[in-house]
């Protein structure tokens, strides 16, 4: 049974303005909890029209700001059969002993994950507010007390990226069980920074490759499009951007784009029929063909294991079907 995956905004609203958001203003009208539910009820049953298992994104904004839906909401996805896993992504600043006691009930929660942008509380704090640091370590320290799995979330900007080497340290030392990260894209907020020019790019995700067999505790998760470039022999690293193939994200009003870095419109999650969408929606279908990518994309022996970031070529030229802008090949 294959997955499929689907980031879920619950909400816009958070209790933080970090510097790289893609949110603009968190102004976007909410569903309701039935509504919540009526619209996971859809996604269930869509899954299992396509022979697909769900993978779930809880995010936001700050999902714990919804607390009392977001723990109804996990309830309900812990009894529909094509939910077959869910993340809940935070930046712990909300959690609590009680919340995490409660959260113990939940087969199906695979992980919790924190944002962190470097090792540095300066630097950190500087991105993310005040006080976010120490925030996130106590999130850590209690989560790991309780036995959950803890992801660490970090962009990569200008602002940081020099540091990410001692942030693999750092995390590795804190039994941290997992670290990704996520290139800025410049949308919401976060269009006031600048990307890394692929030649910085290269540079880090070089120095991530090369630490990746040699921490001891904590995973680093290099399967994103361009990492297969660092060492093309390995066909463990690297992945196809998921965008039309096996991705959807759902915002805080229903609205479902193809993925939260590339938001087109596709239609409302409470309106629109799933399945007739997710085969016929234009964008979707252009977004399926391999020949249709452009640039150095078109021919590139590493389509399969790559196809560049939509979302990037999106915010960079206005053409989701552009070539990826920071790929250094």
């Amino acid at each position: 049974m294959k997955r499929f995956y689907i980031t879920w905004d619950i909400t816009d609203r958070c209790n933080k303005q970090c510097q790289h958001c893609y949110i603009d203003a968190d102004n976007l009208p909410e569903l309701s909890f039935s509504e919540l539910d009526r619209a996971l009820t859809k996604i269930n049953s869509a899954l299992g029209q396509w022979g697909k298992i769900g993978y779930l994104a809880l995010t936001g904004g700050e999902p714990l700001l919804r607390k009392d839906d977001l723990l109804a909401f996990m309830d309900r996805a812990e009894n529909l059969p094509k939910i077959g896993y869910y993340q809940l992504l935070t930046n712990g600043s909300l959690l609590s002993k009680e919340t995490i006691a409660y959260f113990k009930g939940f087969r199906k929660l695979g992980a919790i994950q924190l944002s962190l942008e470097s090792s540095s509380s300066k630097v950190n704090d500087a991105i993310r507010g005040e006080g976010s640091f120490e925030e996130t370590l106590r999130a850590i320290r209690l989560l790991k007390e309780n036995g959950f799995r803890v992801a660490i979330s970090t962009t990569i900007s200008q602002l940081n990226y020099l540091g990410i080497p001692a942030l693999i340290k750092w995390v590795d030392q804190q039994s941290v069980d997992e670290i990704a990260f996520d290139r800025l894209i410049p949308s919401g907020k976060g269009k006031n920074l600048s990307p890394l020019t692929k030649e910085e790019l290269q540079q880090v995700y070089s120095l991530i490759y090369s630490l990746a067999s040699k921490t001891e505790e904590v995973k680093i998760v290099t399967r994103r499009p361009l990492f297969c470039l660092t060492a093309p022999e390995d066909t463990e690293i690297g992945a196809m951007c998921s965008a039309g193939i096996n991705n959807l994200s759902v915002m805080p009003d229903g609205i479902i784009y193809p993925c939260r870095w590339l938001p087109i419109p596709i239609g409302n999650v409470m309106s629109i029929d799933l399945d007739l969408m997710w085969y016929n929606a234009h964008i979707l279908a252009r977004l399926r063909e391999k020949k249709g990518l452009k640039g150095k994309c078109h021919d590139c022996s590493f389509l399969s294991r790559c196809r560049g970031c939509r979302g990037m070529a999106y915010f960079h030229s206005g053409d989701y079907l552009a070539e990826d802008p920071q790929c250094w090949r």
